[in-house]
């Protein structure tokens, strides 16, 4: 599959900066940057309706996440994603993909740093089981673990 982002692609002489060394891969970190060039596709999950499409653009934080449709039109495109019913960022590339649902691999004590910044985090969210998993597992959270968070993608029915 072929994306076009318009003023936002990187030009194949761009790309050749990369074969300077340090000092090119340098001047090609910061055009991007200043351009707000799409740096890569990140992620690209074909579910059975739709397409999820993750797209680094400019610096390496900054992530666009765009649902299209098979005919590749755009039905949802934000930036820097969060989970709706905790606020949790899901600022990072997916790990699987379920039938309707996105999966994440994550390192426990970054998963509760995240739950502890308060920042990040919705309080009073009714809907969500966050508070309970954090309270029923912290002492493994502290550990050299890993955890699966699975989220649902609203609307694919």
């Amino acid at each position: 599959m072929i994306f076009d982002f318009g003023k936002y692609s990187v030009n194949s002489s761009l790309y050749g900066l990369l074969k300077e060394g340090r000092i090119g891969r340098d001047k090609f970190n910061s055009e991007v940057s200043e351009k707000k060039l799409v740096r890569d596709v990140a992620t690209f999950l074909p579910f059975e309706k739709l397409n999820y499409l993750s797209v680094v653009q400019g610096d390496n934080s900054s992530r666009h996440t765009i649902l299209m449709d098979k005919k590749k039109n755009i039905i949802f495109q934000k930036k820097d994603l969060s989970n709706d019913l905790d606020g949790l960022n899901l600022n990072r590339n997916p790990w699987s993909f379920t039938d309707d649902a996105i999966v994440y691999l994550d390192h426990a004590s970054r998963f509760l740093d995240k739950y502890e910044n308060k920042n990040d985090v919705k309080s009073n969210s009714k809907k969500s089981n966050l508070e309970e998993f954090v309270s029923k597992y912290k002492n493994e959270l502290e550990d050299d673990s890993w955890i699966l968070a699975k989220y649902k993608l609203k609307n694919l029915n």
